[in-house]
């Protein structure tokens, strides 16, 4: 057997100790940090502040990130993958292009719903820097499909893009004040469909859609 046979036939290391120690604190630091930063911002959170809250010594913080943004940073894409692949799993039989925004943006409710300190954060970091358009290619791509579809009716992607979002962070605010689901339902059922409005559908249409939405993604 040749060197090449030998490293192609190689069995994966298993995860050592110190590998399963230094994921344990990542998730740790992750997991407090979510909450301490989803409650009063990170202006108001120190690195002190997290690691008497982990548990941890500051210099196993430094050892995982190399300051508070850094640690913001990496809370901000866990979060937004996690949303994505519920998106993506929730619109995996839907073409239709109204129905998938719907459906997506109604999953953002579901999240506040389910984990609020996520909803939270990801509410207040929300339009910092390119990460609006860097992470929903999914709901762009929704729109432009809407638009050759004819679908829909609006001038500019990335305008309606923005309205979106920015409706979808108004929806995670008041599913967050929120007392029930149904509360939930009938709020995001009432932003949604104003939201298909917008983009061009009919308000019978809109109502249908938005109210199909809701039954499947937000009460479950």
């Amino acid at each position: 057997m040749t060197q090449t046979d030998r490293t192609k036939n190689r069995i994966p290391a298993l995860p050592t100790m110190r590998d399963k120690r230094w994921l344990k604190s990542h998730t740790r630091f992750l997991d407090v940090g979510l909450e301490l930063i989803s409650e009063h911002g990170v202006e108001q959170v120190s690195v002190d502040r997290i690691v008497q809250k982990a548990k941890v010594s500051k210099q196993t913080f430094y050892n995982h990130f190399s300051d508070i943004e850094a640690l913001v940073q990496e809370v901000w894409r866990e979060s937004v993958l996690q949303v994505e692949a519920k998106i993506s799993e929730i619109n995996e039989d839907i073409t239709d292009p109204a129905a998938r925004i719907a459906r997506g943006i109604a999953a953002y409710s579901r999240l506040a719903i389910d984990d609020a300190h996520r909803s939270r954060f990801l509410v207040r970091y929300w339009f910092r820097a390119d990460r609006v358009t860097l992470y929903n290619p999914g709901l762009e791509a929704d729109l432009s499909n809407g638009l050759i579809k004819e679908r829909f009716v609006f001038d500019d992607v990335e305008s309606v893009l923005i309205y979106l979002l920015g409706g979808a962070a108004a929806l995670q605010l008041r599913i967050l004040q929120a007392t029930s689901v149904n509360e939930s339902m009938r709020i995001t059922q009432d932003i949604l469909m104003l939201m298909l409005i917008t983009l061009g559908l009919d308000r019978g249409t809109a109502q249908l859609i938005s109210a199909q939405a809701t039954e499947d993604v937000v009460r479950q």
